[in-house]
């Protein structure tokens, strides 16, 4: 199942729930939350598009958000994101290999990961029973591949961690969504938050689970260098004074 089709489901699965916002919170204290500071936390799948798609399948992770008011309602914001995502994981064993550096005998662990830092403006409607927002974000992708060996049970070995590829890229991504308002407390409002994602970057190097080949020397991983072009899909909850 895709990953939009995924998150479409848990979001009409979180939107049945019957939480209301009720008249007496407007009697509950303030929220200890600054007045200018919002934060989420979200589950994010993406669907790779263009060449990206012809290697990937679907990526997995999550990522937090925090949001700086920069007017008094709210209506725009400086907003900045963090997330990791797995595109991959795979298991093999392996056969000792003279020459073949970290990947030795034992259980090879390899996985594929997306570390991403972008920063940007956003513009929202700070009210409302469903309050839409888009946002225009900057900055950088991290791609990388990591081996781990672990080495057959009894033998007096460490497992050994190798980083065979790392690319780091400049994103540009613009996205959108809603947040619509659950219930409200002494620290603040808490919203469900569906949103959707198109990242645009460039050419990458990276690796993916198909890409360790056993030869006569021992495992090898090649790489691949495409755009990495992809939708990505979240929902979670918003938090906000």
């Amino acid at each position: 199942m895709s990953a939009r089709r995924v998150i479409a489901l848990a979001s009409v699965a979180l939107m049945l729930v019957p939480l209301v916002i009720r008249a007496q919170d407007d009697q509950l204290p303030r929220s200890t939350m600054p007045s200018w500071l919002a934060f989420g936390l979200h589950g994010i799948g993406s669907d790779p598009v263009g060449a990206f798609a012809d290697n990937v399948r679907s990526a997995w992770g999550g990522g937090v958000e925090g949001r700086v008011r920069l007017d008094p309602d709210g209506w725009l914001a400086l907003r900045g994101d963090l997330s990791y995502s797995s595109y991959g994981r795979s298991r093999s064993v392996v056969g000792a290999a003279p020459g073949a550096g970290a990947l030795i005998g034992g259980e090879l662990a390899t996985s594929n990961t997306i570390s991403t830092a972008m920063i940007g403006a956003e513009v929202a409607l700070p009210w409302g029973v469903v309050r839409p927002y888009v946002n225009a974000m900057i900055g950088a992708n991290l791609f990388q591949t990591a081996t781990v060996l672990r080495p057959p049970a009894g033998v007096p070995q460490n497992a050994q961690s190798t980083t065979n590829t790392d690319d780091w890229i400049a994103s540009r991504a613009v996205g959108g969504g809603v947040r619509i308002p659950l219930a409200r407390n002494r620290t603040g409002l808490t919203a469900l938050d569906v949103g959707v994602r198109r990242w645009f970057n460039g050419p990458t190097r990276y690796a993916t689970p198909a890409d360790l080949v056993a030869g006569p020397a021992g495992p090898s991983l090649r790489t691949r260098e495409s755009r990495t072009d992809a939708w990505a899909f979240s929902v979670g909850f918003a938090f906000a004074p």
